[in-house]
């Protein structure tokens, strides 16, 4: 099956970062959420192409998840939204990369 480019993920990983950070510019928010999220999505989409899921991949989208539910049961409902959003353009962005 198709693989991705470390320089494919590594222009994704950058994009990422910066769309947080003009989020943040604009509506004052503060982390890096989007940024986990976002790699929780793409992992998610990697397990879905690929079917493998090792120890190390599953304790991350359990952190991944366990703080989404953290932050949807603390947080502003803006804030799931958010997180949820960023997770599809997680899973989006490595659909791209793996079907260019």
């Amino acid at each position: 099956p198709p693989r991705h480019t470390w320089a494919g993920m590594a222009a994704c990983l950058a994009f990422v970062f910066a769309f947080q950070i003009v989020l943040c510019l604009f509506v004052g928010c503060v982390g890096i959420s989007v940024v986990w999220c976002a790699v929780g999505g793409w992992i998610v989409g990697t397990v879905r192409d690929h079917g493998a899921i090792g120890c190390a991949v599953g304790v991350v989208l359990v952190a991944d998840a366990a703080a989404i539910v953290y932050y949807a049961v603390a947080g502003e409902l803006i804030t799931t939204v958010a997180h949820l959003l960023a997770v599809a353009m997680g899973g989006i962005l490595e659909a791209l990369m793996l079907h260019r």
